[in-house]
């Protein structure tokens, strides 16, 4: 039995009765019908792997992903979910989700990233309303404490050091545009120093070094008080180059 998967940004009447009217004409040729939020996808990134569940099934059970209606709220989501389908080789209409270009989210370049083989930390995301339904895998995956991210926000706002399941509670559940908010979750590593590579083209044009300087702080951003230091790419140290 082949099986599709319609995502939806809403499940209300119409898409319920859409579902409905799809699974009746295919019901001769062997087909079921799945009818799911974009809200429901899991995200589980771990080196090159990707894996993606809708309500606790594997994204490879279906053998056709329909987007029926993204809107605003999940338009940056779908794309990125397309590319990892492109990934997995696994079909969707329509294809022109996947040409995304420069847009998407951190989560998006995250993906990017991993698909291309470069490390990146193991990262979990999910929506906000999934959060307790997710706690003890989340805090399987990483331990405890763990980092979680808002993804609307930048220069260190929005993360939060979770160090009991109480704290993932306290997780504000709206984002700065008052919709529900979305969450990268990632293991929690104690760093003195925090070091980055600007990439200009195919080649390393600076390296970056920052510092925290406020007691009990565990971001390193500038906007929260770290300090930076620009350095040439020739001083790069030999155990990080």
């Amino acid at each position: 039995m082949r099986k599709i998967l319609i995502l939806v940004d809403k499940v209300g009447k119409k898409k319920e009765l859409l579902a409905e009217l799809v699974t009746r004409r295919l019901a001769k040729r062997n087909f079921q019908i799945a009818l799911a939020r974009f809200s429901d996808l899991y995200f589980e990134i771990d080196g090159k792997n990707i894996l993606i569940e809708v309500e606790g099934k594997p994204i490879q059970n279906f053998d056709l992903v329909y987007f029926r209606r993204a809107g605003d709220i999940f338009s940056v989501l779908a794309g990125t979910l397309a590319v990892c389908l492109e990934q997995l080789k696994i079909k969707f209409i329509d294809s022109a989700w996947a040409q995304i270009g420069p847009l998407g989210s951190k989560f998006t370049s995250l993906v990017r990233l991993s698909l291309a083989g470069l490390p990146v930390f193991p990262t979990i995301y999910i929506w906000q309303p999934n959060i307790e339904k997710y706690r003890d895998r989340i805090i399987k995956k990483f331990g405890l404490p763990l980092v979680a991210k808002e993804l609307s926000m930048q220069r260190g706002k929005g993360v939060f050091k979770i160090e009991s399941k109480e704290d993932f509670a306290k997780l504000p559940l709206k984002d700065k545009n008052g919709k529900y908010n979305q969450f990268l979750f990632q293991k929690f590593i104690e760093i003195k120093d925090e070091y980055r590579l600007l990439v200009l083209g195919n080649k390393v044009g600076v390296w970056e070094k920052k510092t925290v300087t406020t007691p009990g702080e565990f971001r390193h951003n500038i906007a929260l008080g770290g300090e930076e230091e620009f350095l040439p790419i020739v001083k790069i140290p030999q155990n990080i180059s």
